[in-house]
């Protein structure tokens, strides 16, 4: 049932994670949402499929909006005060539009609601709470102050650095921390990882973000067959005419930003000609057998990727293998601060340029 929000209250996290999965949503005559089970108007989540006592006590005049930090099709995203705790937090907000192209932005909005909600990982950016109001669907989430990941390559590329190892090791390491919880515990196929949607804090985390088109398979549905996501970033499986896939597709995503970030290239020749793409990912070598490749590679480290990106999903490892890989087990005794190398990141980025960071979520 309906209640109602104490006043006043500090900003907090949920804590369970089991989230309903319908597609059914329903706007009420009071203007707010009704999305499976739960209830989403002007203050915030008010019902929920999930114990009462779980709901968010924040407010959405406890928000004071700040400046711009992004944009998407028919969403802006700003970063914003919350005023009781003076706590950071970004507000993505989707503009009313009668058009279709917003009515699905809407929809995976929503869905993104169901896959954070009460999401307990230390590698997902944290969701606090929804608002429906005047139209606009507001959706609260952790504030990333040192950008995305496509914000670091580009950095190092413009400054002609390349990323050390042991750096890549523990993004790798974290983005795989953040796949294991969504994969195991939240049952979804992200089905969008591309740098963009990998965010990174001043602290060191690295932390996965936009879910607004993941995928939640139960124990008895092992695969999907849905187009949607960044092509680029797509598992031959996706691209392929049977279009099957399940969660080793994530895995391949992973395994070529990972790659992108060592090489400091996107892997495989970019073309504005997305056949010519499908073509060299389903057809043609992985980008691992590329001898410019495997010579910035280390041999343990180039194995786990070259299983990563291995054509035929059945033949790549699961999250928790790549993180038991021996790689994985050598980083560990790599002494190396990623904090200060993000943070050194950012102080290039905004040498080089006087716009500030950008996220897409």
């Amino acid at each position: 049932m309906p209640i109602n929000k104490p006043r006043g209250m500090a900003l907090r996290l949920s804590t369970s994670d089991h989230a309903h999965s319908s597609d059914d949503n329903a706007m009420s005559d009071t203007g707010s949402l009704a999305v499976g089970g739960f209830n989403i108007g002007r203050h915030g989540i008010t019902q929920s499929p999930l114990s009462v006592g779980e709901i968010s006590s924040l407010r959405l005049d406890q928000l004071h909006l700040g400046h711009k930090l992004g944009r998407g099709n028919s969403s802006r995203v700003y970063l914003a005060s919350h005023l009781p705790t003076g706590k950071p937090v970004a507000i993505k907000i989707l503009q009313p539009s009668s058009d279709s192209s917003t009515a699905e932005s809407v929809r995976l909005a929503l869905n993104e609601v169901r896959t954070v909600f009460q999401a307990r990982s230390d590698h997902l950016v944290s969701f606090y709470d929804a608002f429906h109001h005047e139209g606009s669907l507001h959706l609260v989430l952790e504030y990333m102050d040192a950008g995305s990941l496509e914000n670091l390559f580009s950095t190092m590329v413009r400054a002609n650095e390349m990323i050390p190892e042991a750096a890549v090791g523990q993004l790798l390491w974290q983005m795989l921390q953040g796949l294991i919880y969504l994969h195991r515990e939240k049952r979804a196929v992200h089905r969008d990882l591309k740098p963009a949607n990998v965010l990174l804090n001043a602290s060191g985390f690295v932390k996965l973000s936009d879910f607004g088109i993941s995928r939640s398979l139960d124990e008895t549905q092992a695969l999907a067959a849905t187009y949607c996501g960044t092509a680029q970033y797509m598992a031959p499986e996706r691209l392929s005419e049977s279009g099957v896939y399940g969660y080793p597709s994530d895995v391949w995503s992973l395994g070529l930003i990972t790659l992108e970030g060592l090489v400091g290239r996107y892997p495989y020749a970019r073309s504005s000609n997305h056949f010519d793409l499908v073509n060299s990912v389903v057809n043609g070598p992985p980008p691992t057998e590329d001898a410019d490749v495997r010579r910035v590679l280390s041999p343990d480290l180039w194995d786990l990727l070259n299983t990563a990106l291995a054509k035929a999903p059945h033949e790549r490892p699961d999250a928790t293998q790549m993180a038991r890989h021996s790689f994985m087990q050598r980083l560990h005794a790599m002494p190396f601060d990623l904090a200060v190398f993000i943070r050194r990141s950012v102080d290039l980025q905004q040498q080089q340029s006087s716009e500030p960071l950008s996220l897409e979520m």
